[in-house]
């Protein structure tokens, strides 16, 4: 929490640190949902769709960060066009059933879909998850297929590899404009927080469909306890999570980088929640979603936060 306030009280880059501040609420978010369904258990599935929708938001948030750090979209399109071919290849099985993706925009609007097909799919396989838990559907843990859980499961795991294979491709492809960001801290301390913790649940899930977690009383059955020793770990986690977010996304990386001569940015003496504002609405996502919906997904989103903050402060200077 420090760490969001530090960016949004040193507000020099607004259109990098606002995917900052949005990947950095992570944590907290996975820290109190974890307690608070430790506490509540009852509710925990409820709680936990929350977090699920928002994690899926921050990997998509985390690709639109590295073209940010690069320049925006047109730029990094010019700078992939420029590149050997051999970058938009496959590797095994993908290659199989996917052609060589063209290096230039074409190259930019695949990995933008690979991380936008999670955040939309995530959110409606959270829905079908409430609705199937409703009617007695969902059984967590249990792989029969007889109830949800399994295709939930193998629907998010397809989904979860296809986002991550994606963000991979787009770093070897843009590695050296990145190389001066560090973006392998950074890129570790996101999947260990999404993917890690995902795949840790599952294992807690064979753990339970092995017979190695079971009901101790009638309050607390074998989901409970493992679902319970998912949020207990996810507690503890957190806390190693925290620090290293805090080394890798420090916002002191960004301070002095505004162009006014004397360190500071046009939002930088804004109030406060005006910052907070423009790192927190997802219109960017929401921008891409109706972009899809239209058929013309991919032109120019690189500087939309960057002329939101010069629209409401016209004296600003842009980055």
């Amino acid at each position: 929490m420090k760490e969001i306030y530090c960016h949004l009280s040193n507000w020099h880059m607004p259109h990098v640190q606002c995917y900052v501040v949005r990947i950095l609420w992570m944590v907290p978010i996975y820290a109190v949902e974890s307690w608070l369904s430790l506490r509540f258990k009852d509710f925990s599935l409820y709680l936990r769709a929350f977090r699920e929708s928002y994690e899926a938001y921050v990997i998509y948030c985390f690709l639109y960060y590295l073209i940010a750090l690069i320049g925006d979209e047109h730029l990094l399109a010019n700078i992939l066009r420029n590149k050997p071919s051999e970058l938009g290849s496959h590797p095994w099985p993908f290659k199989y059933c996917l052609k060589r993706w063209p290096m230039g925009r074409a190259f930019v609007n695949h990995c933008k879909l690979g991380t936008l097909q999670y955040v939309v799919l995530k959110n409606i396989l959270t829905v079908l998850t409430v609705i199937l838990e409703w009617n007695n559907l969902y059984r967590e843990g249990d792989f029969s297929p007889k109830y949800g859980y399994l295709y939930v499961t193998t629907l998010t795991n397809f989904s979860q590899t296809w986002a991550l294979y994606v963000l991979v491709k787009f770093y070897y492809a843009a590695r050296q404009e990145l190389q001066s960001f560090r973006p392998v801290g950074k890129f570790a301390c996101v999947k260990a927080v999404v993917f890690l913790t995902w795949w840790q649940s599952l294992a807690i899930s064979l753990l339970q469909a092995g017979g190695l977690i079971y009901d101790i009383s009638e309050e607390w059955t074998k989901d409970d306890i493992g679902q319970g020793l998912q949020d207990w770990l996810v507690c503890i986690e957190m806390l190693v999570a925290a620090i290293s977010h805090q080394r890798a996304f420090t916002y002191k990386d960004y301070a002095g980088q505004a162009k006014d001569g004397n360190g500071t940015s046009g939002l930088a003496d804004a109030a406060l929640y005006k910052a907070f504002l423009l790192s927190t609405l997802p219109r960017d996502l929401f921008s891409d979603l109706r972009s899809i919906a239209l058929g013309r997904m991919g032109g120019g989103n690189g500087n939309r936060i960057e002329n939101d903050q010069d629209k409401s402060n016209p004296g600003s200077v842009s980055n």
